[in-house]
């Protein structure tokens, strides 16, 4: 028995759910309210006989306790596994002498930045000399509340006071320049990073402090100092206020992404919980994979080069590289494809606010919270903001506007994926330029990118399996690692679709793997993983290598013919699931109606998908006659 099998062995998922959710008997199995989206009517249920849960609400997902524990907790598979291992007493292969060193050096700088931050705040509430500070934060109407959620501080204006503080209380010198709290002497030693500045603790996910940002409160040059990249600090994936922004951006399914410390405080001291800072950049790639397991759905109130106005809306070209493009022009260019890169490989649902003029969300939040609900609602969708911002000033009855205008927009039309989308902002062009529409459509078909390739379709569609559940999802992972492209290629295979938790987990990681790279090491891909995801994955590139081979041409036509047989015995189980739930309901008298629309839905698939194999394997026999 593996060490997963044990831990699911030993740990009741109706026991462990019930610690999160209210759950009532109905039958042999157990409903509540769905912890992950707005129920009104119990249409989450665990089944204590399979271990396993399901909403067949709005989620329309489940899975196993691992599962859960991921979903509730926003943890990763290794961080779940720790947590449940624990629980259950089961024993963790131990890890190497690196590994060890690795967390111990992670505990002792996250150890040193939360007693500079225990400091700092102390020094805030407590030290005459704070009282600049203070005071600032009363004139912008911050309650002492809010510093306390924040654990708000003040660094002392002297060189060594936090230093001395932390070798005082045991820590080295060279451990506090790790944690990026002191900057090294050109003739030796340190000295404070941060000086005289009111300080913001900045958290991870798990609200752990791993690094600073300080704001002036004098006339110094450098108005903000932040902690520079640090084994814990990379400001480029890590948002202000996400710690406490979590549970307020998954119930209402929007995330507000703004640019400030100031602007998160003001947010949740007004009750925006679901607001958190990207620090004065654009969104990146890892913030919004951190989001994405929270929302789909991301609102912009940053400044006008951050949200990409003015310059970066000149001179766009269209280069994929690393990111979906090639960064040849400025940072501001930059940071509009990076929006628009974001939208098209990262599924997100992004939108802009455009503020008040000279107004930041702090200064619209503390003088009108209901104008704050107003632009947020008012939001544009992205593509909307940027014809907004690219029509101002431009003269569009003469023909130099016109095609300036052309220029800007239509390299971003070709980067839309949905092609309703991309007609409708064509038309929307077409009629701002009053240009036909044909003409436009063809100049947009020149200026694509070369060589993209288009995904293959198949006619073949897959007979039916007497695969095992296991071997069959060990079979599709290894005809997807053998070529990775299928996961792109067959847009309906999902984590869902993969009972075993590992599988599931090493099917994530290649779908994240696989984002923006252009090319795929299954080495490096290997080294990624979890030790116990690395076991299960040897023995899936066992069956890659023991498998017999096929032709190239044909993998992506087998992956989709493995992923058909995946997905029709997921809808077996939801319906032998779903079948369970109706004999309870006809023996408590519950209402039947919608199990039944449900159930027969998914009759109606199997059937049709049994009359497709059916034709094609007819077809087949005729051809090869």
């Amino acid at each position: 028995m593996g060490v997963v099998d044990e831990i699911k062995d030993r740990v009741d998922v109706v026991e462990f759910i019930s610690q999160y959710v209210p759950l009532q008997k109905a039958g042999r199995n157990y409903k509540g309210l769905c912890p992950f989206h707005a129920d009104t009517t119990p249409s989450f249920v665990v089944f204590a006989e399979d271990q396993r849960w399901y909403c067949f609400g709005a989620c329309a997902t489940g899975g196993d306790v691992f599962t859960f524990l991921m979903k509730k907790e926003n943890l990763e598979f290794s961080e779940a596994l720790r947590v449940l291992a624990e629980r259950a007493g089961v024993s963790l292969a131990p890890r190497t002498e690196v590994d060890k060193k690795r967390d111990e050096r992670d505990s002792l700088l996250r150890e040193i930045n939360s007693s500079a931050a225990r400091y700092f705040h102390h020094l805030l509430l407590q030290s005459p000399r704070a009282r600049m500070p203070r005071e600032y934060l009363e004139k912008r109407e911050m309650m002492e509340e809010t510093w306390g959620t924040f654990q708000l501080g003040y660094s002392l204006p002297e060189w060594e006071a936090l230093s001395q503080h932390l070798t005082q209380k045991g820590y080295g010198e060279e451990d506090i320049f790790a944690a990026g709290l002191t900057v090294e002497r050109e003739g030796g030693g340190y000295y404070d990073r941060f000086r005289g500045r009111l300080m913001f603790p900045i958290r991870d996910g798990s609200g752990s402090v791993v690094g600073f940002g300080g704001r002036a409160l004098d006339d110094s040059p450098a108005k903000y100092v932040n902690t520079p990249q640090t084994l814990l600090f990379d400001k480029g994936s890590i948002l202000y206020g996400i710690h406490l922004a979590r549970e307020a951006i998954r119930e209402e399914g929007m995330a507000v992404i703004v640019e400030g410390y100031m602007d998160v405080l003001m947010a949740h001291q007004h009750g925006f919980k679901n607001v958190a800072a990207s620090m004065g950049t654009a969104l990146t790639e890892s913030q919004v994979r951190a989001l994405r397991r929270l929302t789909k759905s991301f609102t912009l109130a940053m400044d006008a080069d951050a949200a990409g106005e003015q310059a970066s809306l000149r001179g766009l070209e269209v280069v994929k590289k690393h990111y979906g493009v090639e960064h040849r022009q400025s940072p501001e260019i930059r940071e509009t494809y990076q929006h628009i890169w974001l939208k098209k490989y990262v599924d997100a649902n992004i939108k802009v606010i455009t503020m008040p003029e000279g107004l930041d969300p702090d200064d619209v939040i503390r003088e009108d919270p209901d104008q704050w609900r107003r632009v947020v609602g008012e939001a544009l969708p992205l593509m909307d903001y940027y014809f907004q911002v690219a029509e101002e000033g431009r003269d569009l009855q003469s023909a130099e506007g016109k095609s300036g205008l052309v220029r800007q927009l239509l390299p971003l039309l070709g980067e839309i994926e949905d092609a309703i989308e991309r007609a409708h902002y064509l038309q929307k062009l077409a009629r701002l330029v009053r240009i036909d529409e044909r003409t436009l459509a063809t100049e947009l078909t020149r200026s694509k990118s070369r060589g993209r390739r288009e995904a293959p379709t198949t006619d073949g569609q897959p007979a039916p399996s007497f695969q095992t559940a296991p071997a069959l999802e060990s079979y599709c992972l290894a005809l997807l690692l053998k070529a990775p492209e299928g996961v792109r290629e067959i847009g309906t295979l999902t984590a869902d679709d993969f009972l075993a938790i590992e599988n599931r987990s090493i099917f994530l990681a290649l779908e994240s793997s696989l984002e923006g790279q252009a090319t795929f090491d299954i080495q490096e891909f290997r080294a990624g993983l979890d030790p116990v995801l690395e076991e299960r994955l040897d023995s899936v590139l066992r069956d890659v290598v023991e498998a017999p081979s096929l032709p190239e041409e044909e993998v992506l036509g087998e992956i989709e013919r493995a992923v058909s047989r995946l997905r029709d015995r997921r809808d077996r189980r939801e319906l032998l699931e779903l079948e369970n739930l109706l004999r309870d309901a006809q023996e408590s008298g519950a209402d039947e109606s919608a199990l039944l629309e449900r159930v027969e839905s998914l009759r109606m698939s199997i059937l049709e998908r049994q009359r497709q194999w059916q034709e094609r394997s007819e077809w087949a026999h005729r051809g090869a006659r």
